[in-house]
């Protein structure tokens, strides 16, 4: 679904924008598009980093890394090609 806005900008964020896309090789309206697309997935993944490192028990990991497990080297299966 596609809606008609007007958005007022500064003429030299206008042409910013309309450069960007241009090197995209995409309209400008769908720079802005894309631009907010990552703006919005950036901020769902901090968001879920932040609920992560929240439940996180600091003494749990730092025992889990001074302890030398998964200090094996790799199988056979491990490898890739």
């Amino acid at each position: 679904m596609t809606t008609a806005s007007t958005i007022d900008l500064p003429d030299e964020a206008r042409r910013q924008i309309e450069a960007a896309a241009r090197r995209l090789g995409q309209t400008a309206e769908d720079f802005i598009a894309a631009a907010l697309a990552r703006l919005d997935a950036a901020e769902q993944a901090a968001n879920y980093f932040q609920m992560r490192a929240s439940r996180a028990l600091a003494g749990t990991a730092l025992a889990l890394f001074q302890s030398g497990a998964g200090n094996e080297p790799p199988g056979p299966e491990d490898e890739t090609s």
